[in-house]
């Protein structure tokens, strides 16, 4: 009987161990199937106390038996249900209590009828039998990496539980009894061993695919996701989408901070750390630095997860930058909103189109009813209109159908008098709400006046149709005068220029000397009289070519004209006129250029803008360009003379528009309206682009085959 009694308090002794170490486990883990079990082995370790009672005291203590029996069964269903609880079912507890109930029930009655202690203790060993069966087979149905383990375990509690079905009948021999505990107590610590393994071995395969989850949604997730370390800042992970947001390689994340892309000092980063840390704020709106340098608004959702030696945070980023720029636009809008209606200086209304009440005003608007804001936020558009309430309804639905409308209205101030208001209102929308935005203007003047225009309408008719009368006549009168004029200067043409010529003629033979010699001062006389001579033909054709185009008498006479060879004689001509300056003047005309158009008008028109550039250009270049431009042939002229301002360049086209030439008389101011008019005759444009200081460009673009 001692050596019973060592047997038990071993097996006390190791199931108490386990014990422990299955409260520690509930503890800390705080599952439902691990305190299920940590209570298993603790009521165990209750029945092994009772049979170490009884072995003590070398008899039958029947509150000891039945306490032991009862602590049995309990054990068993605890063990039961917590396997249930572990492969994720609901356990059965009113069975497991009606079973207990009935097995505690049958001990105590068998008590009672003073039968032998062998059927006493039936019915509670057949019930956990049973119980340690059903639930080795729970662990071999389950599946899970620790299949061995599983099944091991199933396989010693199906033991356990046959050997609660022999104990009853081997139990009460005195040799086997001791040998009976020590096989029960190996066959629990296999059990407990094989339920700790089992549990260890899944919770590794739980958290190697939750950690795989948690890998898969990191990498594969389409936020920007960043693992960071508050103690340093340092990037400790990124994912893919990270990447293709900042634009650096994961390699590149990893070797950076997070000072490095939050663009806020280091210590307010820093602090922001500290509060993800602490979970005292989780979401943060900061502005991150991507690769390209480019700055973006983001909003940051951080928090702590444990590492093996650290604690980390979980950064989410999201990119909210068009957002913020929505945010902004709008803040500003309504910001503009408030200053249009508010600071107008126009009276300004927000109306209500389904009763026509003033749902907003500004001071303007007050000032000019004459009301005060709070007032005239009570009113409506009826008690100011002078109009039925029921138009005015109507003219209100009508304009909240429609995009906007304009009307003048009667309408009535505070002081009685009536004014005349011209009102601009269209429909906007405040969130499901429509509202006429209504701008009104005090055309009471204007109104009037046109009322008093109205009676003298009819008289201003007839004043009207007699001045129209009159005007009609002084322009038939001033277009006869003019004709006069036109005919006149046409049929002067030959009386002008004949003598002119002749003066410049005799003038260039005394100049010669062929008369005889001349001394100096007569010589320089006869100079002048030459060159003003020459100066009043040019006048004198300026004006009557002119009179020409604008009598429209210009005769077009269409030709082949070889362009290189125009612009070369030209300019031979013209060489002459600047041998007293220092000028060159060059040309760039490709050989071979041919076009049809009148070879006289073309030369006057070339003529006038080469005399020109000469006339206001004392050193530098004036220079010819000839190109081809598909259907067109252009001629540009261009020089290095003084230029001319904007407003210059504005009226350079215009007739008698003269501008000083340096070192000589202005001119006629006819040159180049005349060559603008005589290109629009050819069908072509001429246009004109100068610089100040740095001279002036002329354009003439003519078709290849003018019709005239």
């Amino acid at each position: 009987m001692d050596f019973l009694a060592v047997s038990i308090a071993a097996a006390l002794a190791s199931i108490v161990l386990l014990f422990a170490v299955f409260v520690y486990l509930a503890t800390t883990e705080r599952q439902p199937y691990l305190v299920s079990w940590s209570a298993a082995w603790g009521v165990y370790a209750v029945r092994l106390g009772c049979d170490l009672w009884g072995a003590c005291v070398q008899g039958v203590d029947v509150a000891a038996l039945v306490v032991g029996q009862a602590a049995a069964v309990g054990s068993s269903m605890l063990l039961l249900a917590g396997t249930y609880r572990y492969v994720g079912l609901r356990p059965p507890r009113r069975v497991l209590w009606l079973v207990g109930l009935v097995t505690f029930a049958s001990v105590v009655v068998l008590l009672a009828m003073n039968v032998p202690t062998v059927w006493v203790l039936l019915p509670s060993f057949v019930v956990q039998g049973t119980a340690h069966i059903i639930t080795g087979a729970a662990w071999w149905r389950m599946r899970g990496a620790a299949l061995s383990w599983t099944k091991t375990t199933a396989v010693a509690f199906i033991a356990w539980g046959v050997h609660k079905f022999d104990f009853p009948f081997l139990g009460t021999a005195s040799a086997f009894a001791p040998l009976g505990f020590m096989l029960s107590t190996l066959l629990a610590i296999a059990v407990a061993l094989g339920v700790l393994v089992s549990y260890f071995e899944e919770t590794r395969r739980r958290l190697q695919t939750s950690e795989a989850k948690y890998r898969a949604l990191f990498e594969e997730s389409a936020s920007v996701m960043l693992v960071v370390d508050p103690s340093d800042g340092r990037v400790v992970d990124a994912n893919r989408r990270a990447e293709r947001f900042y634009g650096w390689s994961r390699q590149e994340l990893r070797s950076m901070t997070i000072f490095d892309i939050n663009t806020l000092p280091p210590d307010q980063v820093t602090e922001a750390m500290g509060a993800a840390r602490t979970r005292g704020q989780s979401t943060f709106a900061f502005r991150h630095r991507l690769a390209s340098g480019e700055v973006r608004d983001v909003q940051v959702f951080s928090g702590p997860i444990p590492s093996e030696d650290r604690e980390l945070l979980h950064t989410i980023v999201h990119d909210v930058t068009e957002q913020r720029m929505a945010e902004r636009a709008l803040a500003e809008s309504e910001e503009r909103y408030r200053s249009l209606f508010f600071d107008s200086q126009q009276p300004m209304l927000l109306v209500d189109p389904a009763d026509v009440s003033i749902v907003e005003a500004n001071d303007a608007a007050s000032a000019f009813y004459g009301y005060p804001l709070d007032q005239l936020r009570r009113m409506t558009v009826a008690d100011v209109s002078v109009d039925e309430r029921d138009r005015v309804l109507a003219e209100a639905a009508a304009t909240a159908s429609q995009s906007k409308q304009v009307g003048t209205y009667r309408h009535v101030v505070s002081d009685g008098s009536t004014r005349d208001v011209e009102i601009y209102s269209t429909p906007i929308r405040f969130g499901d709400r429509t509202l006429l935005y209504t701008i009104l203007h005090d055309v009471t003047q204007r109104a009037e006046a046109e009322r008093e225009l109205a009676q003298y309408r009819s008289r201003l008719e007839e004043q009207v149709e007699a001045r129209t009368a009159e005007l009609r006549a002084a322009m038939e009168e001033l277009e006869s005068a003019n004709r006069a004029k036109d005919d006149f200067l046409t049929s002067m043409s030959h009386e002008l220029r004949t003598p002119l010529n002749s003066v410049i003629g005799f003038a260039h033979l005394l100049g010669e000397e062929l008369p005889g010699r001349l001394n100096q001062e007569q010589h320089k006389q006869i100079e002048m009289i030459e060159g003003s001579g020459r100066l009043l033909l040019g006048l004198v054709n300026d004006v009557l070519d002119l009179a020409k185009i604008e009598s429209g008498q210009v005769d077009v006479r269409m030709d082949d004209v070889d362009v290189s060879a125009t612009v070369a004689e030209i300019l031979d001509s013209l060489r002459t006129t600047v041998a007293d300056k220092g000028v060159v003047l060059d040309a760039v005309t490709p050989p071979g250029i041919r076009m049809r158009t009148d070879p006289r008008l073309l030369q006057q028109i070339l003529w006038n803008l080469l005399g020109n550039a000469i006339k206001y250009t004392e050193e530098g270049f004036v220079r010819a360009r000839v190109e081809e431009c598909g259907d067109c042939v252009l001629f540009e002229v261009s020089d290095s003379g003084p230029g001319m301002t904007a407003e210059q360049l504005d009226a350079a086209f215009d007739k008698f528009t003269r501008f000083q030439a340096p070192g000589g008389p202005a001119g006629t101011g006819l040159g180049l309206s005349i060559a603008k008019r005589l290109t629009e005759h050819l069908g072509g444009h001429l246009e004109a682009k100068s610089t100040p200081g740095e001279g002036s460009v002329f354009t003439l673009v003519l078709p290849r085959s003018s019709s005239g």
